[in-house]
């Protein structure tokens, strides 16, 4: 399990992401806790995820607590102006 872990690290250490002034956003990150989280609660079926608003919902959650000034989602809002 901790090799599994250890690769696992390993490949979101090497996942690309949208970079803006020197940070990293973490949409994908977020998108993919929001998709496991379907998955735990047995909710994802068929191995299937879809786009509905049950999983923006989660992502939402995720962002917020993730949000940095300046991160917006269009998913969550049409406003660049308001952050989350």
């Amino acid at each position: 399990m901790k090799k599994q872990l250890e690769k696992l690290e390993a490949q979101f250490a090497v996942m690309r992401r949208w970079r803006l002034g020197g940070l990293t956003k973490p949409h994908k990150l977020l998108m993919l806790l929001a998709v496991l989280d379907l998955f735990d609660a047995n909710e994802a079926g068929e191995n299937r995820i879809k786009f509905d608003p049950g999983l923006v919902e989660r992502f939402g959650a995720y962002f917020q607590v993730a949000v940095s000034p300046g991160d917006w989602c269009p998913l969550l809002t049409s406003d660049p102006n308001q952050v989350g």
